[in-house]
């Protein structure tokens, strides 16, 4: 069997933590029944004691954190210091495991690995960018009110450019998981990005999980995120309330980790509010359409092809439409152009349920068709082959 070195920023453990670990455990998990594999993360791993959530049995996980200063230099440095995460002992533990492992490719997951080129050799490896992290601080720096997070943000995105210019260019092999962020990193490098999407767990995101009753308008999402903050207030104040006076019996749900409190006290009387669920497949239960009307970020919103996995309508914005490669309705979607024609669209989808159901239907076989984690596998395994 080949040899896969996995060097990773995040740690898949706890796989529900964010969007990145729970990334890297599908990859890993896969990757694993095509190689042996070893994983060195830049944060601690903590492996599950229980038997659950297990990648696979030819994996060795090795976790070697960066040891920032400590302080108030430690918190500038942390704002301020592009190589933040960069350690010239970490750099010679990932030289000696390259020569000790002898790997056939390495996977580079998050652009920050990108410093540590020079401990990998000769050895093909493959620069999972995942998106564009100068574009994500710019788009946060835009979305900030306060003129402090603002100036803080424009030092990351001056900082992240910096990285992404001066590093990426040392990898033949570049992939992003969203096409704007793909354009944006090929115009800025001068190089071909490949665009390879995120995927979607199958098998734990199927409809046989939904209930009867599909009552509930459902917005899921890491709730701090600056995009999905702004957009649960904009279903709070413009659409749910519309909906609530002509549709009283129907109900609404905005779950997800970490919810801000300006969100925690927007929430409606008739709106329930779960904070970090224990299996966000619950606040889909019984979803009879989910709503995004994301207005900014970048690439896949995971919460979205988990819902069409479960056979959920959505309706989303274009946004949040272009990543996944939706251009009509006949993917189960309904995109809306026009922030003012959200709440329209909405009232008008929920008055053909029986339609609704079909739609979610249709948009997990296009999840099934594009979107499993072992086709996603797959294309990385060919991107690193064509080295």
């Amino acid at each position: 069997m080949q040899r896969l070195l996995i060097v990773s920023q995040v740690s898949p453990y706890p796989v529900y933590k964010n969007g990145g670990s729970l990334r890297v455990f599908h990859l890993t998990k896969e990757f694993s029944k095509r190689f042996y594999c070893e994983v060195i993360t830049l944060e601690h791993t903590d492996l599950p004691g229980d038997g659950l959530e297990t990648v696979g049995d030819h994996v060795t996980f090795h976790s070697m954190v960066p040891q920032g200063k400590r302080g108030m230099l430690g918190l500038i440095s942390k704002i301020f210091s592009p190589k933040r995460l960069y350690s010239k002992t970490i750099a010679e533990s990932i030289e000696k495991k390259v020569r000790s492992f002898k790997p056939t490719f390495i996977f580079a997951e998050q652009g920050v690995v990108a410093q540590y080129y020079v401990a990998f050799g000769d050895t093909p490896t493959v620069l999972s960018a995942v998106d564009s992290i100068a574009m994500a601080a710019k788009n946060e720096m835009i979305l900030s009110k306060n003129m402090g997070r603002r100036a803080m943000w424009f030092c990351l995105y001056l900082q992240r450019r910096w990285l992404e210019k001066r590093y990426y260019k040392r990898f033949k092999c570049i992939s992003a998981v969203a096409e704007g962020d793909t354009a944006y990193l090929s115009k800025i490098l001068q190089k071909e990005v490949e665009f390879i999407p995120n995927g979607v767990d199958l098998d734990t995101f199927n409809p046989c999980y939904l209930g009867e009753i599909r009552d509930t308008l459902v917005f899921t999402g890491t709730l701090d995120a600056s995009m999905n903050e702004e957009a649960c207030i904009f279903l709070l104040e413009e659409v749910f309330p519309e909906i609530h006076k002509h549709n009283p019996d129907l109900k609404f749900l905005i779950g997800g980790r970490r919810p801000t409190k300006l969100l925690q006290k927007s929430v409606l009387p008739y709106v329930q509010l779960i904070d970090s669920p224990a299996d966000i497949r619950y606040c889909l239960k019984n979803c009879l359409l989910f709503v995004a009307p994301i207005s900014c970020g970048s690439g896949i919103k995971n919460s979205v092809l988990q819902a069409m996995a479960m056979g959920c309508a959505v309706c989303v914005t274009p946004l949040v439409a272009a990543p996944i490669g939706i251009t009509n309705v006949k993917e189960g979607v309904r995109c809306v152009s026009e922030r003012a024609e959200f709440m329209e669209t909405v009232a008008r989808l929920i008055c053909d349920p029986l339609e609704l159901v079909a739609a979610g239907m249709r948009s997990r076989k296009y999840v099934e068709d594009h979107f499993g984690w072992g086709s996603i596998c797959d294309k990385y395994v060919k991107l690193m082959i064509r080295q």
